[in-house]
């Protein structure tokens, strides 16, 4: 954990999002090197190995920096609507989440976690919303 590290509480919902995310691209994703390159990576093999280290590191309670957060956010909205680079029409079949729990903990990530942009090197600062009761 660093200094710059942003700490959420996932509950069960977007737990399971990002795990299946995280998964996905060791198989049913196909993303082109535009759209990895547009993630924050700098080849397949990099997002991949990010990609183990990030499921390594889900819990539900779990820190990442602010561009990593945004990869993870990435990575499950690419996944879960794209059906030419993710899951797609396929994505309940494949990870066992139904799309309206899939939109569900999908929204409550992205407005928790707004980021503008995502540039490497470029001081990436979520604005993060908390949960009643965080």
């Amino acid at each position: 954990m660093t200094a710059n590290d942003v700490v959420f509480t996932l509950d069960d919902g977007e737990l399971r999002l990002l795990l299946a995310a995280t998964g996905l691209w060791f198989g049913a994703a196909t993303p082109s090197d535009l759209q990895i390159r547009a993630m924050g990576f700098d080849d397949l093999d990099d997002l991949r190995d990010h990609g183990a280290a990030f499921f390594e590191r889900l819990t539900p309670e779990c820190s990442f920096s602010p561009l990593e957060w945004t990869q993870l956010l990435m990575m499950a909205e690419l996944g879960f609507a794209s059906d030419i680079q993710g899951a797609g029409w396929e994505w309940s079949v494949i990870t066992g989440i139904p799309d309206e729990d899939t939109v569900r903990s999908l929204r409550a990530l992205q407005h928790r976690l707004i980021s503008i942009r995502l540039f490497r090197g470029r001081g990436l600062e979520p604005f993060v919303v908390p949960r009643e009761g965080e």
